[in-house]
């Protein structure tokens, strides 16, 4: 029968079972967020062509705090999507050259959005994708009331919230086969228009509203010992004990030996 020659040794080795036996325990997952959260489930009252528009342009979308409910400082936004108006058809297969999407804390709240775009964007300001976008028949689908969220964008680059309204900029140079997403007039949100991917003023107007949208958020849980962590930390305890003990109780060499 296996026997530990001290309980030293014990303490070692349950320690280092616990490190290596809870080494998998996951440390965040992965969450859907709409935004605003009162729009999950409710048809909007009015339409807005500029995520999945025919015509080019950039846009500016803020939210503010009292619209964010379900973003938590520390998310990791890692992908987007929208969900077509209920008087639209699904979005046929096609491509788009370029499809530009920022994210920054915004500078100025729902109301006092800036007509120049670059005065709207925090310092925290992150391009999360850019370059060409092909959507496949059935990423967008229409006919319902609501209409189910669409396939997510994904980012190149994750932008983290760290609270505060929130900056959403996007830019396309225009889908052959545009379709309507679900929009509002709700207050907390505003929108600005640009008519060019690369405007730098908003010379296509304002209106109050929130765009729903839905974003895949890596949020890590509620910081606390994981069995992972509290193992490594009694593996530790355990060494310094070991080591004290052997030093402690090891006999001295005799000077006559």
């Amino acid at each position: 029968m296996f026997r530990f020659r001290s309980r030293v040794s014990a303490a070692v080795f349950f320690a280092s079972f616990l490190v290596l036996g809870t080494s998998s325990v996951a440390l965040a997952q992965t969450v859907n967020v709409v935004i605003p959260a009162s729009t999950a489930g409710v048809e909007q009252s009015v339409a807005d062509n500029a995520p999945l528009s025919t015509p080019i342009q950039r846009m500016q979308q803020v939210y503010d705090v009292s619209l964010l409910d379900g973003l938590i400082p520390g998310d990791q936004i890692t992908g987007i999507t929208f969900r077509l108006d209920s008087s639209q058809t699904g979005l046929p297969a096609q491509s788009v050259t370029n499809y530009e999407i920022r994210l920054s804390r915004s500078v100025n709240e729902a109301g006092s959005l800036s007509l120049t775009f670059a005065d709207n964007r925090g310092p925290d300001d992150v391009i999360v994708r850019s370059g060409p976008l092909t959507f496949s028949e059935g990423d967008f689908t229409g006919g319902a009331s609501p209409n189910a969220f669409g396939a997510i964008i994904p980012f190149t680059t994750p932008y983290i919230y760290k609270g505060g309204p929130l900056l959403l900029e996007l830019a396309n140079d225009g889908f052959v086969d545009g379709r309507l997403v679900d929009d509002n007039f709700m207050t907390g949100g505003q929108e600005i228009f640009g008519l060019n991917f690369d405007a730098t003023t908003a010379n296509y107007g304002t209106e109050v509203g929130a765009i729903p949208v839905q974003f895949r958020v890596e949020r890590r849980p509620e910081i606390i010992p994981t069995l992972s962590e509290m193992g490594f930390i009694a593996l530790i305890l355990a060494l310094i004990t070991s080591a004290f003990i052997a030093l402690r109780y090891t006999p001295a060499r005799s000077s006559y030996e």
